[in-house]
């Protein structure tokens, strides 16, 4: 496995970290409101649970 240093701040260098993020927003904070930093890791878990 080889590993690239990806420049700061550079979303178009790392798609698949962008694509989990892009989805988690899309489908989760804009249906939910998190409370608390517990309550968005308990979404979270929800979340990967489901799919």
């Amino acid at each position: 496995m080889t590993f690239k240093i990806t420049a700061y701040r550079s979303p178009w260098q790392n798609p698949y970290a962008e694509r989990v993020i892009g989805t988690i927003k899309r489908e989760l904070t804009d249906q939910v409101i998190p409370l608390n930093e517990k309550h968005m890791y308990y979404l979270l878990k929800e979340f990967i649970k489901n799919l």
